[in-house]
């Protein structure tokens, strides 16, 4: 209780000084609020050519989708299940790509395009990446050096 009383004084005070500053910002400058303007149009101007950079932002990367496809075992080796704004999914697609077992592409978003399929037979537990082999049963969840992921996907192929 004492917290909120304490939140609810400083929410007040903060509130006190906004408004003193606001009224002798518009007293002293009373006469001379076109020059503000100016200077407000000239550094929205200025920043509005500046763009954001965002050193974390994940590449656009075209994500292969087997929606349209239906399922079918015996055409495929394994099952990936991604999301396209997951980084981890995003540094595994190459490897599944380059992989030598054919997947089935599953987008995790887009489940509704898969109703037919029970995703809990992949061992999926709604972490991406997901990937299944259909020959072992065997499941992985999660981010694999490509070391590992190449073991992995041998173990698939040669069982």
């Amino acid at each position: 209780m004492k917290n909120k009383v304490d939140i609810n004084i400083y929410i007040r005070v903060i509130a006190v000084l906004l408004f003193v500053v606001y009224a002798f910002t518009m007293v002293y400058f009373n006469n001379r609020l076109s020059d503000i303007d100016n200077k407000v149009s000239f550094i929205y101007n200025l920043f509005s050519k500046i763009q954001p950079t965002n050193n974390n932002q994940q590449p656009q990367v075209s994500w292969k989708n087997d929606c349209s496809k239906s399922f079918d075992n015996k055409s495929y080796d394994g099952v990936f299940i991604y999301m396209s704004t997951c980084p981890h999914c995003t540094k595994m697609k190459p490897l599944v790509e380059s992989s030598d077992m054919k997947w089935y592409w599953i987008d995790a978003v887009n489940s509704t395009c898969y109703s037919d399929l029970n995703f809990t037979k992949f061992g999926f537990n709604g972490y991406v990446p997901h990937f299944y082999c259909i020959r072992t049963g065997k499941s992985h969840t999660g981010e694999m050096s490509e070391d590992l992921f190449n073991e992995w996907v041998r173990e698939c192929k040669n069982t």
